[in-house]
């Protein structure tokens, strides 16, 4: 298998105060693998689970949704595929994770908070308004280890970490820590970011076409 690097995207540096998760969206592009190459995560004295979550299916909105408000409408709840992209027959449900389409062409990742038939609201508002028929990616719950499983690192207490292990922090590895199982997905990286905060340094993923 070859593959071909048709663009980049850079995950700026973040930190949030303790108990207050890291999440960001690596966004897809139509026709492309999102992969993420490498990434540098400081500690302070508690040693955090990082997590890339992959896209686990994806539906549409059936209804446009305003900035500020916290409930999507959509087409279905039961996304969950297997390896073979098969259906699992599992349904959303709360605490699990979507990466949503916002109007203006960025995306973000929410939390479900509940669910009243296929009306889903969010522990948060929404950022940016979502349109009709844009589309919602299921990653499901943090700890997924069924259908296409997440990633997950231990990253030690008062150090910096850099994956792969890669002390200078220069460079791409273009195989990646991990990859979108199909073309057109997102990814999101995860930091809960516990009891003491972290400081996600930086992200490089890239758009890859495989042959």
């Amino acid at each position: 298998m070859t593959r071909s690097i048709v663009g980049r995207f850079n995950v700026p540096y973040q930190t949030q105060t303790a108990d207050t998760i890291i999440a960001d969206v690596i966004p897809p592009r139509s026709g492309l693998y999102t992969v993420l190459n490498t990434l540098a995560y400081t500690n302070s004295t508690t040693a955090h689970t990082l997590t890339v979550m992959r896209s686990q299916g994806s539906t549409t909105t059936t209804a446009a949704a305003a900035a500020s408000q916290a409930v999507i409408n959509v087409a279905s709840l039961s996304l969950a595929k297997d390896m073979a992209g098969n259906s699992l027959s599992e349904d959303l449900a709360a605490n699990d994770f979507l990466v949503i389409a916002h109007s203006d062409g960025t995306y973000g990742v929410y939390k479900i908070s509940s669910i009243s038939t296929l009306a889903i609201t969010l522990t948060s508002n929404l950022t940016q308004a979502v349109a009709s028929g844009a589309a919602v990616y299921g990653m499901y719950e943090l700890g997924r280890t069924t259908g296409i499983r997440h990633l997950t690192y231990t990253l030690p207490a008062s150090a910096t970490t850099y994956l792969p292990n890669n002390p200078s922090g220069n460079g791409t590895d273009e195989l990646g820590l991990a990859s979108s199982k199909n073309m057109s997905e997102p990814l999101v990286v995860h930091s809960g970011n516990a009891t003491n905060a972290g400081k996600l340094l930086y992200a490089q993923a890239t758009y890859q076409r495989y042959a």
